[in-house]
């Protein structure tokens, strides 16, 4: 059985920006947040590029950092 909250050992990319909303970040921001990441990773599946076989913790942190830089920049594609 999956854990949950502070339990959990493995969150989705897209699980994240979905509870973004619970940390309060306003749910408008979220389309530009999910167009940088789609820019960033080259996929249209978030859940399809996190799932790769050998993805590693420290790209998907990367790909949020690229993303939050495009978004601040303006350039959320």
């Amino acid at each position: 059985m999956p854990l949950a909250g502070e339990q959990a050992v493995e969150w989705t990319l897209s699980s994240a920006v979905a509870l973004a909303g619970k940390d309060g970040i306003p749910m408008n921001h979220l389309p530009a947040a999910l167009r940088a990441l789609r820019a960033v990773t080259g996929m249209s599946s978030l859940d399809g590029w996190n799932d790769e076989a050998g993805r590693t913790k420290q790209e998907i942190l990367d790909a949020l950092d690229a993303a939050i830089e495009c978004v601040e920049a303006g350039d959320d594609r």
